[in-house]
Order: structure tokens, then C-alpha cells, then sequence
């Protein structure tokens, strides 16, 4: 979240005060437009009647439509103060593609020992939706009338609806899509036992139940600077896990909590607000290996219309909307009402340089930018594993950052998403609309997200960050790193599956560049993968396999020739870890023996990696053998460097040599080449006698390490030494 106005120009129409004041005009204009449901009953069935009539061009998507509930929970103060209270927040979103029908619920189960808290008889329960704004509709509400009876609250049991319990009146109207229900219990605890548990459960308007059960905070420690809560989940059409290796998921669902302290009394005593340990300033989120986003794909929002905020909104076209941020503030000044919670579009912004792709959002008058950057530190480090790490830098200070729920679309284009894309259809655009909700009618919309093809590893993530100093915090907190990983509903890791139907199929072709026998010569080698699942946004489409290991044998005959080492210096282990994107940086060209380029579908065409071969020292380098290869390969428009140790091993019986390079990347590739220097210094010596050679390569999937595929290539020496017959 980077409020740094180095990203947008300074506007002097737009500061905080009116931003928040048309916020809040917008959000309270809201409540008056869904008092009561936004269509009767009589025409919703009159236009189901009239859709049964309507020719089935649009019969497979309007089938598949269909809200599904998502549940956010949370704890104030985290921890709750032994025999003390706090609230419990519970959120229910329908993050489906359909608005709900029917009656909707949300519930809290409280474990034994903690009961909800009662004044004057009145149990201390709020109940929110996005429908009705600011407007609490819970048992202690106000001015709302009691005989509507939306929630029943015994002591440890919350119950609350968008019907009335006692008429059954619709007082909430149907959630379109990332609009939300909330609870907000005041608690104690009476004597809870260690490690006690409450339920969250959200269920009816048309959508499956779900639910959620978590640890209960009780103890003496005071509130820390610190994650409460962060998962990462892929999700099918429908709401449920999608664990299947290489697929593009429906959206891609990431929640983050961070620790509040007690709510505390705002302006006037009549309000309470949440306030934080310390305010997050730098948040860097570690995505598992492999979770690649081809963002290419996408039309990207400049930085000039990114920055131009009119009111709610800036000028990002709606082909850039990738998906939806529903974000959870709390503004001191008090211009806007306790833990306000908005959805706001995602868009896919231009990158900058020395970045692989941006993306970001805009809240509270502050853009929040999410920059990327690909990890490629020292191989067997958590920093050398190429997965990508998101950073949100510079987190506004303008409010309290509470909670997050983004959704990245797995095909943005999906015509799915129509009624949520940008601003004028987001929530039907009731908080920045200026004009018509448009379908963006999309042939073939191209593929966003896709997950790994590693099952045997856990998709597992973490966010780690620092803190913002002030008078009231003066020294720099650390986020301690939390992990995520993916689980089943029964809170059970769940890695991911079906690898084995993923297909592999990399071709090879090699040659010398010499086809004279007893000659030196230099010799390419390419790599190319056809990766239609890759780009392909059909429901079964599945990406191949990345490549993990490949073992490639020259023909016997080939030796390294002697010449190479005149005026050779070898590349030092710490000259290789040293490599960076600086382009003279790591081994120097006195230990160059060959060129390297690497194309990849997840950038531009013209975004191609280049770099060298270097010898490394003898013995002293990370195989810790006679003979081992530093490939080099770096792009610093995209900020990606690729380092990979080659080791090279001579047959004790024939001398046939064997390259070997494992844990290659987890990056797709389109076109990989490699080719060694010609010329009298060439690093190898062609065989001496004429006839065809054939070069074995044994290439390992991600997918399954265990199952090579062997690809051949053949050439012919056709002349005796020297080109003589």
C-alpha cells in the first residue's frame, strides 16, 4: 500500500477531509436507496419467467452464476484481557458472481467461559450490512425498531439475518457481489479455558453454508504489532478450493488482519474505535514458488490516470480492473463511522521499471500501490527460490489500515465479472459511479493467474513487514513473519494435486558450430516449450509442467579442448553470489565462455534475458567439483536475474561429458539458448570420425520429479580436420 506521492501528481482539489465527507455522503445515500429490498418479489419472478424465454446464447454462463459467502473474523483487542472484554468482528461477503436471494444468516459461536456482554439488558450487539450504510441494525442499535428482531442472541449464540425473525419482512435487500454482512459482539471472559475456540458461520441467500473456526485470544500480553490473521486462497467458480496444480483458479483470494488494540472512545464518547499497536508502514507479501500472474495479458492503467482522483475515483479505464480490494479502515478524525469497510476496484497498473508488473488500488484519497519483485538470492535460500514477493510500501497514514480482503480474477475478461469491473459496476456503482455499467464482450479473454506445478512442496506463504514511528510508537516495530498454508475444510494442509495430469513437453535442438572432425567448435543448445495451457482461460485448461532438472549428455567423442584455458580466469563463488542486475556485476568476462537468452510468455517479446556461461573455480564453487558453469541471465527493465550452477562431469570410462542443472526456476520459459564460443579458444573438440551424433537430454517436471522425459537431437560430422575430406 504505497501512499508515496512520488507515484501521482499533488491535486489540490482533492485532500482528505472532502474525500472522506463525499465517502460518507455516498456510503448514507446507500442506506436510502436499499431501506427496504431493491426490487419486490412480484418482478423479480415476472423477470425470471421472462429469462426462461430469452434464446440460451447466455445459457451456460447465467447457469454458473451464483453468490458463495466468504467469512473474515476478527478480535479486539487481540489479545482479549483475562476476565476482561473485547468484540469479535465477523464479516460475511458474497464474493460470488450473483446476487444472493432469500434470506441470508450470519452467526457466532462463543466457547464456554466467554458470554456476550448486556447494558441494561440489552445484549451489546451490532449488525451492519453494506446495503443499509452506517446503520446499525443489531440489539443495540438505537433508534432501529426492536420488533424488526433481525439477530436473536442467547449467551454464547448469535444469530442474525437479513429477514425480520419475527415477520419475516426482507429489511436487508440481496447482497450483489462484495457486498457484506456483519456482526460486531461485545464479550467477556468469565473463565474461558486455554486455547478456547469460537464458530463463524454464514450461510442462505441462495449460497452454501460456510465456516470458520478460530483460537480465541485470552491472556495478560498486551496487544502486539503483529498479523491477527493472513491466508491466500485459490478458488473455483463457486467458493470452493481449487487445488489443482497449473490451473488458472476463478480469482485468487488473499485475507490479512492485523492486531488492534481495544476500541476506544471516539469523538463525543458515543463512538469506539479501533486503534492499532503501531501504524503498518511496509508490508511484503511472499508468494509460493510457481504462482505466476501473466499480467501482460491485461491492459494496464497509466500512472497519470492511476493519480487522477476525482472524488471516489480515478481515470482507470474498466479493462484494467484485474479484481476487488475490500478494505477495512479506521479514520481518527472521525469523519467517517467506526472500522469503515469498502470495495474497491484492483487494477492492473503500468510497471515500473525494474519491476515484472504493479498493481494497485485507491482509498481514502491515498493510491495504494502493490510493486512486485522476483526473489533471486542465493540457490537453497528463502530469497533464491524466483517465487515473487508483493510489497506494499508506505502504507498511508491518513487512517488505520485494519483488514484486507483482495480478490484477484483468474481471467479478468471473464464476462463473469462484468457486474463488479471498475467503478461505474462495482456494488452497481453506488460509491463512484459516473455512468453506465458496460460488458467489456471479450471473445477470448486470456488467462491471468496460474498456479504452481509443484505438489510435493506445500503452497505456502508470509507476510512480514515493519511499522510506521510517531510520538505515541518512536522506535520501528517488525511484523513477525506469519505463514499461510493452503488447508482443507477441516483446517488440514492441503497441498497440491493432480500434477500427474499435467502435460510435458519440452523439444531440444543442438548442434556444433563446426562439422569438422578433431576441430574446435562451439555447440548451442535450445529449449522450447508450446504452452497453449498457459494462455488458454478454458475451464480445463491446465498449464504444463515447469522444468525442474535436466540432464543433457553430449556424444561420445566430444572433449573439452585445452585451448580454452589460455588467458581463462576462473569465476570465484563469491563473484557468481555477487551477480546482480547491475550489468558488470558478478563473474567477469575473463571467464565468459558462452552467451545465454532466455524468453518467457509472462513478459513482452522484447523483455528477453540475457547473459553469459562463466568456468567456475576448481573445486571451489557450489558442486564442489573439477569442473562447474555459472549460466548468468538478468533483465533489469523486468528486474529478473536468473543464476544457475552447471555441473559438468566427465564418464570415468569413456570421458563423455554430462551437464546437470537442478531446481531450475519455477518461471515458465518459451525459448531457452544457450551456445559456447567458436573460434580456436571454443570451450569443446568435435569427435574424429565423420557420421551422425546424437545429443541425450533428460528433462525433469516440477510435476513429477521422478518421470524424465528424454529428448534427442542429431547433427552430423561431415569433414575429416581442419574441413579436409
Amino acid at each position: 500500500m504505497n501512499a508515496s506521492m512520488d507515484h501521482r501528481p499533488a491535486d489540490p482539489i482533492v485532500t482528505k477531509e472532502s474525500f472522506l465527507v463525499n465517502m460518507l455522503t455516498q456510503v448514507s445515500s446507500v442506506r436510502e436507496r436499499n431501506a427496504l429490498a431493491r426490487t419486490p418479489r412480484w418482478a423479480l419472478l415476472g423477470a425470471t419467467l421472462l429469462g426462461l424465454l430469452v434464446p440460451a446464447a447466455n445459457a451456460a454462463s447465467a447457469q454458473a452464476a451464483e453468490p458463495w459467502w466468504h467469512l473474515n473474523a476478527s478480535v479486539r483487542p487481540n489479545p482479549i484481557p483475562t476476565g476482561g472484554e473485547g468484540v469479535l468482528v465477523v464479516r460475511s461477503s458474497n464474493l460470488g458472481n450473483q446476487t444472493t436471494a432469500g434470506a441470508a444468516t450470519v452467526s457466532l459461536n462463543l466457547p464456554e467461559g466467554v458470554e456476550v456482554v448486556k447494558e441494561s439488558g440489552v445484549p451489546q450487539v451490532g449488525f451492519y450490512s453494506f446495503a443499509r450504510g452506517i446503520e446499525n441494525l443489531g440489539p443495540n442499535g438505537g433508534g432501529v425498531n426492536p420488533s424488526l428482531e433481525l439477530c436473536k442472541v442467547a449467551a454464547r449464540q448469535i444469530l442474525c439475518s437479513t429477514e425480520s425473525f419475527a415477520s419475516g419482512t426482507e429489511v436487508i435487500a440481496p447482497l450483489r457481489p462484495y457486498e457484506f454482512l456483519e456482526i460486531r459482539a461485545h464479550v467477556k471472559d468469565t473463565g474461558a479455558a486455554p486455547g478456547a475456540t469460537y464458530e463463524a458461520e454464514s450461510g442462505g441467500g441462495g449460497a452454501g453454508s460456510i465456516s470458520v473456526t478460530r483460537q480465541l485470544p485470552i491472556g495478560e500480553e498486551a496487544p502486539r504489532f503483529g498479523a491477527e490473521d493472513y491466508a491466500l486462497t485459490p478458488e473455483a467458480e463457486g467458493g470452493a478450493t481449487d487445488p489443482r496444480a497449473g490451473s488458472h483458479p476463478y480469482q485468487l483470494t488473499t485475507d490479512f488482519n492485523l492486531n488492534q488494540n481495544a476500541d476506544e472512545p471516539g469523538a463525543g464518547g458515543s463512538e469506539h474505535y479501533a486503534r492499532p499497536p503501531a501504524l503498518a508502514r511496509n508490508l511484503h507479501f511472499r508468494l509460493p514458488p510457481g504462482q505466476i500472474a501473466r499480467a501482460t495479458s491485461i491492459p494496464t492503467c497509466s500512472a497519470t490516470d492511476f493519480a487522477a482522483v476525482h472524488g471516489n475515483r480515478n481515470d482507470c479505464p474498466s479493462d484494467t480492473v484485474i479484481g476487488v480490494a475490500t478494505i477495512t479502515i479506521e479514520e481518527p478524525v472521525g469523519q467517517l463511522p467506526p472500522a469503515s469497510t469498502f470495495p474497491v476496484p484492483l487494477f492492473n497498473l503500468e510497471p515500473a521499471y525494474g519491476e515484472p508488473a504493479r498493481f494497485g488500488f485507491e482509498f481514502a484519497a491515498a493510491p495504494v500501490i502493490l510493486d512486485t519483485a522476483v526473489r533471486s538470492g542465493k540457490a537453497g535460500t528463502k530469497e533464491g527460490d524466483y517465487g515473487v514477493t508483493v510489497t506494499a510500501a508506505n502504507t498511508t497514514q491518513l487512517v488505520n489500515f485494519i483488514s484486507s480482503t483482495v480478490t484477484f480474477w483468474g481471467t479478468p475478461g471473464d464476462p463473469s465479472h462484468d457486474q463488479s469491473r471498475g467503478w461505474d459496476c462495482l456494488v452497481a456503482g453506488q460509491l463512484s459511479g459516473a455512468g453506465p455499467c458496460e460488458a467489456q464482450n471479450q471473445a477470448k479473454p486470456p488467462a491471468f493467474l496460474t498456479l504452481p506445478t509443484d505438489c510435493a512442496a506445500p503452497f505456502a506463504t508470509t507476510v512480514e513487514g515493519d511499522s510506521w514511528t510517531s510520538p505515541a510508537t518512536p522506535e520501528r516495530k517488525f511484523l513477525e513473519p506469519f505463514t499461510y498454508s493452503l488447508e482443507d475444510g477441516a483446517g488440514n494442509l492441503q497441498p497440491l494435486t493432480a500434477c500427474n495430469q499435467l502435460p510435458f513437453n519440452p523439444q531440444v535442438h543442438s548442434e556444433p558450430t563446426s562439422n569438422a572432425a578433431t576441430s574446435p567448435t562451439g555447440l548451442s543448445f535450445d529449449v522450447n516449450f508450446e504452452d497453449e495451457g498457459l494462455l488458454s482461460s478454458k475451464p480445463d485448461a491446465r498449464a504444463q509442467s515447469q522444468l525442474n532438472k535436466a540432464i543433457v549428455t553430449l556424444p561420445q567423442g566430444f572433449t573439452t579442448n585445452p585451448s580454452v584455458a589460455e588467458g581463462l580466469k576462473a569465476c570465484s563463488e563469491a563473484e557468481y553470489e555477487a551477480a546482480t542486475l547491475e550489468a558488470n556485476s558478478g563473474c567477469t568476462s575473463e571467464s565468459k565462455i558462452g552467451e545465454v537468452e532466455v524468453a518467457s510468455p509472462l513478459v513482452k517479446p522484447s523483455q528477453i534475458l540475457h547473459g553469459g556461461l562463466y568456468v567456475a573455480t576448481q573445486h571451489q564453487n557450489p558442486n564442489g567439483n573439477l569442473l562447474t558453469l555459472y549460466l548468468i541471465a538478468r533483465n533489469p527493465e523486468i528486474g529478473v536475474v536468473v543464476k544457475q550452477a552447471l555441473k559438468v562431469e566427465p564418464d570415468p570410462a569413456t570421458g563423455q561429458l554430462t551437464t546437470e542443472v537442478d531446481s531450475v526456476p519455477q518461471l515458465p520459459f518459451s525459448h531457452f539458448h544457450l551456445s559456447f564460443r567458436q573460434g580456436q579458444r571454443s570451450p569443446l573438440i568435435t569427435p574424429p570420425a565423420c557420421g551422425p551424433y546424437t545429443v541425450k537430454a533428460l528433462m525433469y517436471p516440477w510435476s513429477n520429479p521422478g518421470a524424465p522425459v528424454e529428448r534427442t537431437s542429431s547433427f552430423q560430422i561431415t569433414a575429416g580436420p581442419e574441413g579436409n575430406p
